[in-house]
């Protein structure tokens, strides 16, 4: 069973609406924390191998980052991640939030940084320097301000999910977290009082939390989109009504297919709430970047191969992706793979790699995909990006991820085509007669959308009148 077919299994089966605690419907937060679990065991994926104890003084560390521009009021608040961090003109910007940031009045504007798996870039690194880090909130939560007995109403339906279907999630935990997350930030609002507040992914038990304590307080939430928005995805396809006060107000998205999911039985956010404005990141790169360290690479390269295929990955399917690429490397060495991985370290890979096979760590893969002839990915939110640089797709198809992800809205052969072994690839690779870049760009419009900056000020006009 796929992860989507689980999720709607459980919503329409269970009255998922009615587990509650301190009157706060839970299922809001938890069914991505099931998703996520149940996607994670079907791939049979191990945790991460950083001990509790490491992991609590890396957060620790961070929680000190930036902490000076704490010690002023905001009106707008930022939720992103260091996942979205591009180096530009010398410096480190958000690709997603960095012209928001701009039209919003900078010095109104504080960035609360997720550092994902590692520590935050320098402040001096950076254009935009009034950033504090997610991790400061995560290490008051240790404080616990709420008693560690709670009620959870209907609880036997989260424990008939988890003997049903083999999870072991504790929800007590993860209801326990979220509660003391809310409470924070619900202090963190009323010092504050933002007028808007911004997330690029508002999915996450804390992200949630700040969103619940926002609109407690009538704050507007408006999500950016950060990655892949399909009926495949379970953040964003709700099968019953739930309590929108953990979801976003408005979601601004790359292209206007991303609104033929929201439907009548899609009860996740109103369609006419979710906005089309593009990529502020691929118009950079289209219009206004100069990228001549990459283009004398590839200018290099070009003189030993015939054709160069930039393959972006995730860390889910990584090694297998790896044991494709080495497979079709030996097929023929006039082809050029070049992997921008996820999860495995270069030199764990390097000795076995063929000649015609590279790894590159320290280049924007965006950057390296503009230059290609191809794009490859099993299922990287790249595939989104690709074609809006005039670069099509080749979705390598392990265990059906591509076809199931991708296949309702990247269905243009002109831009995207699907294989399943090493030899098809590779002959695909060869005879693809390739349209030139801006015909690709304008066939794929539907999927991300030109011209940002007009679309997002349109945008943020509409946001802005109505909070007001």
């Amino acid at each position: 069973m796929e992860t989507i077919d689980f999720i709607k299994e459980v919503e329409t089966t269970y009255d998922v609406s009615s587990i509650k605690v301190n009157n706060i419907e839970v299922w809001g937060f938890l069914r991505s924390i099931y998703s996520s679990e149940y996607f994670n065991k079907q791939l049979n994926l191990i945790g991460s191998k950083k001990t509790q104890f490491n992991a609590k003084i890396e957060k620790f560390k961070n929680a000190f980052y930036g902490i000076r521009n704490i010690f002023r009021r905001y009106e707008f608040l930022i939720f992103s991640d260091t996942m979205e961090l591009k180096l530009v003109d010398g410096a480190y910007i958000n690709k997603i939030v960095d012209y928001l940031i701009k039209q919003l009045d900078p010095k109104k504007v504080l960035l609360i940084e997720n550092p994902e798996s590692k520590s935050h870039f320098s402040l001096s690194q950076l254009f935009f320097k009034q950033v504090i880090s997610l991790d400061l909130f995560r290490c008051l939560c240790y404080f616990n301000f709420i008693k560690k007995k709670i009620k959870i109403h209907n609880e036997w339906i989260l424990k008939d999910i988890n003997s049903s279907h083999y999870l072991e999630i504790d929800y007590n935990k993860n209801i326990f977290k979220f509660l003391c997350y809310y409470k924070i930030f619900k202090l963190f609002f009323l010092i504050q009082r933002p007028k808007l507040i911004f997330i690029t992914s508002y999915y996450g038990l804390t992200y949630q939390a700040a969103i619940y304590a926002a609109k407690q307080l009538n704050i507007t939430v408006t999500e950016i989109q950060h990655g892949l928005i399909t009926k495949k995805n379970p953040p964003y396809n709700v099968f019953l009504d739930l309590d929108k006060k953990m979801f976003p107000d408005y979601l601004l998205v790359l292209g206007p297919r991303v609104k033929e999911i929201f439907d009548q039985e899609n009860k996740f956010i109103e369609k006419d709430n979710v906005i089309p404005i593009g990529s502020m990141y691929i118009d950079y790169l289209n219009n206004r970047y100069n990228n001549e360290i990459e283009e004398k690479l590839f200018n290099d390269m070009k003189v030993r191969y015939k054709k160069t295929v930039v393959v972006s990955s995730q860390y889910t399917i990584e090694n297998r992706l790896v044991e494709f690429l080495i497979n079709s490397s030996f097929l023929d060495k006039s082809i050029l793979y070049i992997l921008v991985p996820r999860g495995i370290e270069k030199e764990n890979i390097n000795c076995i790699l063929p000649s015609n096979f590279i790894i590159i760590l320290d280049i924007d893969i965006y950057q390296l995909i503009k230059l290609s002839d191809f794009h490859a990915t099993v299922y990287s939110t790249c595939a989104l990006e690709a074609p809006a640089l005039g670069v099509p797709n080749i979705m390598i198809n392990i265990d059906n991820l591509s076809i199931n992800y991708y296949k309702e809205i990247l269905n243009n052969p002109n831009t995207t085509r699907y294989v399943n072994k090493e030899e098809e690839f590779v002959n695909l690779i060869k005879k693809w007669r390739k349209k030139d870049h801006e015909k690709i760009k304008i066939l794929h419009e539907v999927n991300l959308t030109q011209n940002y900056k007009d679309n997002f000020k349109r945008a943020l006009e509409i946001i802005q009148r109505e909070a007001h």
